[in-house]
């Protein structure tokens, strides 16, 4: 895996003193999917705007494919799609049709080839019906997915998605769930406090709190780490809160597949192996 975006030691403070983020560094390798986890005010949603390059760095840079952003920024703007915290911030046109074209128009895309992205954007996150509403009609949650939408049709190779779960309800969440799946050949970064979610849908966590990375790898690993989580702020997943309440010892799962499978190695609970 080759790294897509890369942060050295960055540092942010907003104007009004707001010390935000404290010599972060990381590295991100494409294709994968990370979850930036921390409590309300750890700077999750300043990471991925400086990661986007919508803020810069007071100290530190941001690489992207190995070169400053301010290098590469038409390339950035072209390959790498944020979704703000408040959809409010990106929806503005009259109807959400015109939203999702918005983006695709700028770079010149046929409307033929137009057309189909919106139908098929709409038709992935179920939001077809919606199609010729005005946004300010719609609920937060259906706001959420149309600005997820307005990303997507945009077919960015970086997808930055600012607690792009919140406010769903859960018919909504899942079908984003599995589409973040589907799209395993490009690089998902979101960030939120559900560490549930993160246990399912991320491959590496990165925890964040006080604007410092306390704790970042696999997510298996991170998650499962009750100290780190506690320091964190977090709780870790049920899954492994179930694995301790039942009795087990080791180092807790975090999924519930390998929660069944570790029960059952322990015999903590009885039942056929799996075949």
């Amino acid at each position: 895996m080759s790294t897509i975006l890369e942060a050295r030691s960055i540092s942010y403070t907003y104007p009004d003193g707001t010390r935000a983020i404290e010599d972060v560094s990381l590295e991100v390798e494409e294709g994968r999917v990370y979850a930036i986890l921390g409590p309300n005010g750890s700077g999750k949603s300043t990471l991925l705007l400086l990661l986007a390059g919508l803020l810069r760095p007071e100290s530190g840079e941001v690489l992207y494919r190995g070169k400053p952003i301010g290098e590469v920024y038409r390339r950035m703007r072209r390959e790498v799609g944020i979704v703000f915290q408040d959809p409010d911030d990106q929806l503005f046109a009259p109807t959400v049709r015109e939203d999702l074209a918005f983006g695709p128009k700028q770079l010149g895309i046929e409307e033929g080839e137009l057309e189909e992205r919106i139908e098929r954007v709409a038709e992935e996150l179920s939001i077809s019906h919606l199609l010729d509403k005005p946004p300010y009609r719609l609920s937060g949650g259906e706001r959420k997915l149309v600005a997820l939408a307005t990303v997507l049709v945009m077919e960015p190779r970086v997808l930055l998605l600012d607690e792009p779960f919140a406010e769903l309800a859960p018919d909504a969440s899942i079908r984003l769930e599995k589409l973040l799946k589907r799209l395993g050949d490009r690089t998902i970064i979101f960030s939120g406090h559900d560490t549930d979610m993160a246990a399912r849908a991320a491959s590496e966590v990165i925890l964040l709190n006080g604007g410092r990375i306390v704790g970042a790898g696999r997510a298996e690993e991170v998650l499962s780490d009750e100290g780190l989580m506690s320091a964190s702020g977090l709780s870790p997943p049920i899954v492994a809160r179930i694995y301790r309440m039942l009795g087990g010892r080791a180092r807790p799962p975090v999924t519930v597949e390998e929660l069944i499978e570790r029960l059952r190695a322990e015999r903590l609970i009885r039942g056929p192996p799996r075949s």
